[in-house]
């Protein structure tokens, strides 16, 4: 399986969304409330990847992007990272709660739509991955979430 770089990730971005002007860019993981899927193994772990359309209801490698109007998210196939699953933009207009933080060892993103919640972590410290500037990328995606959900008001 390749590993997770620097250019896979502003490439899938521009895949997935066209050319945007990106603030701050960073790899997470997607982090299920409950991954009932992972508890059987690696059986568990293919039938979750049939199952789960989205990358949301269990783990898996991510991209995001942090625009002026909200967050690029790009979810890696669990078997190719160079592939794309599923890709969402979050909207800050549309989002119901967002709560940026960051951490020593890693930054998190909790986002609220549409009654759902979605849950994104960022290690500041990938071992066998090619990002430069991960530390400084994931700090970089809450300082810029926070400045914009506090200028757009979104609690």
């Amino acid at each position: 399986m390749a590993k997770v770089n620097d250019e896979a990730k502003m490439r899938l971005l521009n895949e997935a969304f066209g050319a945007e002007n990106y603030l701050a860019t960073a790899y997470a993981v997607t982090l299920p409330g409950y991954n009932v899927f992972s508890m059987f193994g690696l059986l568990g772990v293919l039938v979750g990847e049939m199952v789960d359309k989205t990358g949301f209801k269990t783990r898996h490698n991510a991209y995001l992007g942090v625009t002026t109007t909200g967050v690029n998210v790009v979810i890696l196939d669990g078997l190719n990272n160079n592939k794309i699953k599923y890709a969402e933009k979050f909207n800050f207009a549309e989002l119901e709660k967002v709560v940026a933080l960051d951490k020593k060892t890693f930054a998190s993103l909790h986002i609220e739509k549409g009654g759902k919640k979605y849950t994104l972590q960022m290690a500041k410290r990938i071992l066998g991955a090619k990002l430069a500037t991960q530390k400084e990328d994931a700090s970089a995606v809450v300082a810029k979430i926070n400045e914009l959900t506090s200028a757009t008001s979104v609690a």
